[in-house]
Parts: C-alpha cells; sequence; structure tokens
C-alpha cells in the first residue's frame, strides 16, 4: 500500500479484446511510453530511460483503444479523463508502430499529458545476437508559455554470447535537468528460460554538478 493506492506503481485495468482490437480503462502505460518497445535494456533500475527523457507516464483514468496487429502493424489512442478538467479529449496519447522480426519502428504522441507535449520516434534493428536501438524525441512544457522545445536522444545495443547479454545504453537530453546524461554498462548471466544475474554500472552527469553520481548494483531474477 503506497497511501492508500495499492496499485500504484502497476498497471490495473478492466478491458475487452476481440477481432476488432483492444480497449480498456483504468491505469496504464500511455501509448507514446509503450512506442518504445524494448530500447530500454535497464528498465525499472537506476538506468532507467524515465531518468533522461520525458514521455515515460503511466496515468490513472485512460481509456485506450488498439487496433489489431496488421501485418506488422499497429496503432493505439488512449485519452485521459478525470481530475479538474471536464474536457473529455484534454490529454491525448497515441502511437503507430510496425515491427517483423529484424526491425521495429515506431512513432509516439503525447497532446498535454502530465503538462508536456512529446512526439517521440524509435527503431530498433536485429541482426542476428546484435540489436541496436535509437530514440528521438521532442518535448514541450504546455504550462509556461515561454518554455523552450527540448531534444532528447537515446542509443541502446545488446549483444548475445552464448548465455551472456552485453548491454549497454547512452541518453541525454535538458528534459530532466539540463545538459543532463546517463550512460550505463552491464551483463546478464541466463541460468535457465526464466532466470537470470545481472550486474550494471550507471554514470549521471549535468550542468548541475550535484547530479553527477555513479552507481553500481547485481541482481537476481526468477519469472513465476
Amino acid at each position: 500500500d503506497s497511501g492508500g493506492r495499492t496499485f500504484k506503481q502497476r498497471n490495473s485495468y478492466l478491458g475487452f479484446r476481440g477481432a476488432y482490437g483492444t480497449i480498456l480503462a483504468g491505469k496504464h502505460d500511455t501509448p507514446a511510453k509503450m512506442a518504445q518497445n524494448r530500447i530500454d535494456l535497464f528498465n525499472d533500475m537506476i538506468g532507467d530511460i524515465k531518468n533522461v527523457v520525458d514521455g515515460e507516464n503511466r496515468v490513472d483514468d485512460m481509456i485506450m483503444y488498439t487496433m489489431p496487429d496488421t501485418d506488422g502493424f499497429s496503432a493505439s489512442l488512449a485519452t485521459i479523463t478525470g481530475g479538474d478538467d471536464d474536457d473529455f479529449t484534454s490529454s491525448i496519447s497515441a502511437s503507430l508502430s510496425y515491427e517483423n522480426e529484424r526491425f521495429y519502428t515506431a512513432l509516439g504522441l503525447d497532446s498535454d499529458v502530465k503538462d508536456k507535449d512529446v512526439v517521440r520516434f524509435v527503431t530498433q534493428i536485429f541482426l542476428g545476437d546484435l540489436s541496436l536501438g535509437a530514440l528521438f524525441q521532442e518535448s514541450e512544457d504546455t504550462v509556461d508559455p515561454l518554455a523552450d522545445e527540448e531534444d532528447g536522444t537515446f542509443l541502446s545495443a545488446a549483444y548475445k554470447i552464448n548465455d551472456f547479454t552485453l548491454k549497454i545504453q547512452f541518453g541525454e537530453s535538458d528534459q530532466k535537468a539540463l545538459g543532463k546524461e546517463q550512460a550505463t554498462a552491464g551483463f546478464d548471466y541466463r541460468m535457465g528460460d526464466n532466470t537470470k544475474l545481472f550486474t550494471y554500472y550507471t554514470h549521471f552527469d549535468a550542468d548541475d554538478a550535484a547530479i553527477e553520481a555513479d552507481y553500481f548494483g547485481v541482481g537476481f531474477e526468477h519469472r513465476f
């Protein structure tokens, strides 16, 4: 429990899925956030992409429709309701993506989601044991009319060698702090289909010297 919000950290929703797609309502990741696909190699760790760029939102009171996958193409559209604003379409998030065995690309858009407009482009290439990813993003504050547009870039690479996966990623933007940069490197050791050991090192840097920090972590993960 977190201040009365038992499921604060996770998606919690009700919905329907059928031949015409999926519709759900509740608390969920926005389409723009999900457009990142698997580019974030250190998701939910200190090197998470959310520490560098805007748009990594899981929001309450969302209604989302996702079309069925059609020859690799998919699209999602969500409206965020509730709060003090009675406008049903005041906050919109959307994505359009294409994926096959070797390639993924997506465009994600947020309109006034948590006071931000976001345009996000993501691409990934899968070359056997090597995967490469890139994200380019523009973000603008919808509350401050004098705020400048802020660019963000995120790059990642992973390479499998037998039971080991070597991983590295780098991100930079002014969206979380002026001149903020984040670099993370690590590896996973696969012990079984559902079990792995992992370790990583993350370095933060920014114009504000107080943000500079280094982190090292080791972990064990088993999926039930």
